[in-house]
C-alpha cells in the first residue's frame, strides 16, 4: 500500500516498482500520479522468484516517493507471505521394533517423525499414542506431545506406558499435520513373572510391601501351604479350607481297594502316589489330569498287596 508511489528492493536488488517512472530511481524522483481516495488505501501485490533469497538473514527495503515537494500526505504498509508450490505430504514415522518388557513395570515409547512443515496455515503437527488392542488397559503419560513447526524437519518424543495385566499389546501411534496423518503400530508382550501375577491378584498394593504377607515362603491363611505351595496349586491363599489335600482315604467294604478324595483346580495335573511307609520309597499309583473347572475328585485304587498292610498315599501336583 503507498501514497503515491513506491520500490522494493530484495537485498540491494529491485524486485518491484509501483507508479514509479520507468528508469532509474533516486530520492528525488517523483511518482508518476497523484494517489487519492481510496486508493490511498488498497493492496498492490506482486509476487517475485524465491530464488532470489540467500540461505540465512535477507534484508527488504522499500522507498516511499511522492507527486510533488508541496504533497500533504504520505502513507505505507507492506505484508510478505511465503507460499509452497509443492504439495503437502503425511508425516513419516520411522517404523517400530517388537519390544518386550517385564510385567508389572513402564516401558519407555520413543519415537522418530519427519516432517515437511506442510501446510503452512496450521504450524503445528500433533503426536498421540492409543491402544489398539491387548487383554487389559493401558495407562500412557504424556500421550499428546505438540510440536511446533518453523521448518521441514525431525521430531523425537518419548512417553512411558504401563499396562494392567501381562500380554500382548499393540499400541498406535499417530502424527498428523492439520491435513494429513500417518499411523504406525507398535507389539509389546508384557512378560509376567507368572508368581507375581499371582501376587497382585490375591494381595493389595500395600501387602504386596510385606514380604511376611505376599513372600514366597509367607503363610496369611495358615493352612500350612506357603504363598508359593498355593500359586503351583490354583489355591486361595486367603482361605484354610482352599489348599492342596487328600481328604477323604476309605476302604471298600468287599474289595481291596481304598476310595481317595481330594479337591482339584482348574489346568492343573495331579499325581496319586503309594508307598509302605511315610518315608517312602513313593509308587506311582494315578497320574490325574483335572477336570477344566476344577472340582472334587473320586479316585479308586487297588491296594498293593506287595507293599504289606500299611499303605501310605501321597498327591502332588507335577512340575516342569
Amino acid at each position: 500500500m503507498r501514497d503515491d508511489g513506491a520500490v522494493v528492493y530484495l537485498n540491494g536488488k529491485e524486485i518491484h516498482r509501483s507508479n514509479l517512472p520507468q528508469g532509474n530511481v533516486r530520492h528525488n524522483t517523483f511518482a508518476s500520479i497523484t494517489v487519492g481516495g481510496d486508493e490511498e488505501s488498497s493492496f498492490h501485490p506482486f509476487s517475485f522468484d524465491p530464488a532470489l533469497l540467500v540461505e540465512g538473514k535477507n534484508v527488504i527495503a522499500v522507498e516511499v516517493h511522492q507527486t510533488s515537494r508541496t504533497s500533504s500526505d504520505i502513507s505505507f504498509d507492506f505484508k510478505l507471505r511465503g507460499t509452497a508450490s509443492v504439495e503437502n505430504q503425511p508425516p513419516k514415522v520411522l517404523p517400530f521394533s517388537e519390544q518386550t518388557v517385564a510385567w508389572p513395570s513402564t516401558i519407555r515409547l520413543e519415537v522418530q517423525v519427519t516432517d515437511d512443515a506442510l501446510p503452512l496455515n496450521t504450524g503445528r503437527l500433533t503426536m498421540r499414542w492409543k491402544l489398539k488392542s491387548g487383554p487389559g488397559t493401558v495407562t500412557i503419560i504424556g500421550d499428546r506431545l505438540p510440536m511446533r513447526i518453523g521448518h521441514s524437519r525431525r521430531h523425537r518424543g518419548a512417553t512411558t506406558a504401563s499396562f494392567s495385566e501381562p500380554g500382548t499389546y499393540v499400541l498406535t501411534f499417530i502424527a498428523e499435520d492439520g491435513q494429513a496423518q500417518t499411523m504406525e503400530d507398535l507389539v509389546i508382550h508384557a512378560k509376567g513373572d507368572s508368581f507375581s501375577t499371582w501376587q497382585h491378584s490375591h494381595f493389595t498394593t500395600a501387602e504386596l510391601a510385606q514380604e511376611l504377607v505376599s513372600g514366597t515362603d509367607a503363610d496369611p491363611d495358615i493352612d500350612g501351604m506357603s504363598n508359593q505351595a498355593e500359586y503351583i496349586a490354583g489355591t486361595s491363599p486367603r482361605n484354610t479350607k482352599s489348599l492342596l489335600e487328600i481328604r477323604k482315604i476309605q476302604l471298600g467294604r468287599r474289595e481291596a481297594i481304598m476310595r481317595v478324595d481330594f479337591l482339584s483346580a482348574p489346568h492343573r495335573n495331579y499325581r496319586l502316589l503309594q508307598s509302605p511307609s511315610v518315608l517312602g520309597p513313593w509308587k506311582l499309583a494315578e497320574e490325574i489330569p483335572a477336570p477344566p473347572n476344577g472340582g472334587p475328585v473320586k479316585l479308586f485304587v487297588p491296594l498293593d498287596q506287595a507293599l504289606g498292610q500299611s499303605q501310605f498315599f501321597r498327591l502332588e501336583i507335577p512340575t516342569p
